[in-house]
């Protein structure tokens, strides 16, 4: 990846990040450099496998289960951000629902 496509020390938010095309997506904002947080709404099982992969690869990735299409769903991804204290170069909405 060239210099200019290097995301080190940035913050990068995928909603639907943990499977198919968002997966993708968040795998190659984290090779970039980027601390990812990949949302998802359902499925913890494909979420655990998402952060396991990362993790075997080295990769800096949270999960975050949440609603998307509720306002407490939003609330945890403002929240997310936040707390990070790093600026969110990022977000990718790969969401389905």
């Amino acid at each position: 990846m060239t210099a200019s496509h290097r995301m080190e020390g940035g913050h990068a938010v995928v909603t639907g990040g943990t499977r198919g095309i968002g997966s993708a997506i968040s795998m190659q904002l984290a090779r970039a450099g980027a601390h990812v947080t990949a949302v998802y709404a359902r499925n913890d099982k494909a979420a655990e496998a998402f952060k396991a992969k990362a993790a075997a690869e080295g990769y800096a990735v949270d999960v975050l289960r949440a609603d998307l299409t509720s306002s407490k769903g939003i609330d945890a991804v403002v929240a997310c951000v936040e707390a990070r204290k790093t600026l969110t170069l990022s977000v990718v909405h790969c969401a389905a629902t």
